[in-house]
């Protein structure tokens, strides 16, 4: 029922202010699944590695992003 409504966009903004307030360049996301990459992808991140050892039909996801 939250989907769709900016949150998770939110979150992401929030804590890459809280990154760089501290120093940091970068941040990974890891355990990504293939229903909820794409919204990481949509907000500037790249994928940095896949895990297709899973379960046919599943992929885990390891994303970056640098700021």
């Amino acid at each position: 029922e939250y989907r769709d409504q900016g949150l998770g966009t939110r979150l992401i903004n929030h804590f890459e202010k809280k990154a760089k307030e501290n120093g940091a360049t970068k941040i990974i996301v890891e355990e990504l699944y293939d229903w909820n990459v794409g919204f990481f992808l949509k907000n500037g991140f790249k994928v940095a590695g896949v895990l297709s050892d899973l379960p046919k039909g599943h992929s885990l996801f390891t994303t970056s992003n640098y700021f």
